[in-house]
């Protein structure tokens, strides 16, 4: 697939994000950020803003050459002193305060871990409707 087709899957998801008044939104399914991206690497989160409409693929290092390549239109970054805290720290750096995520694919640890490093966070809202009515539009 076409890098262009990416950066527009992208950009409709960042689109509904901002419809919903979503300052970004945290991903932990891979169906979900390949989608978005065509990164295919297990053990990461694509992390996104709607402010600057960017985003970044947080990984470990064992993905970061992969999700280099692979992730189109995001930054890659190698997560270190836990998953979760260096996630939410990004949450809390970025400032954002509204954030979509996908309660069904994501455990219970990693969205505490991510509440407790990003205190800021007043809304955490479900977004999985949101990728699954994009993913439905086949291209």
């Amino acid at each position: 697939m076409k890098k262009s087709e990416y950066a527009a899957r992208l950009n409709r998801f960042l689109d509904a994000l901002a419809e919903r008044g979503l300052d970004g939104a945290v991903l932990d399914s891979r169906n979900d950020y390949f989608y978005l991206t065509g990164y295919t690497g297990s053990d990461s989160v694509a992390v996104l803003s709607v402010k600057g409409r960017k985003g970044w693929i947080v990984t470990d290092m064992r993905y970061t050459e992969e999700a280099e390549k692979t992730a189109h239109g995001l930054e890659t970054l190698a997560w270190k002193a836990g998953f979760s805290r260096f996630v939410g720290g990004m949450l809390r750096k970025q400032r954002l305060r509204r954030v979509g995520f996908t309660p069904n694919t994501m455990t219970a640890a990693f969205y505490a871990g991510m509440q407790k490093e990003a205190p800021q966070v007043k809304e955490w809202a479900d977004v999985e409707a949101d990728v699954s009515a994009l993913r439905a539009v086949k291209s």
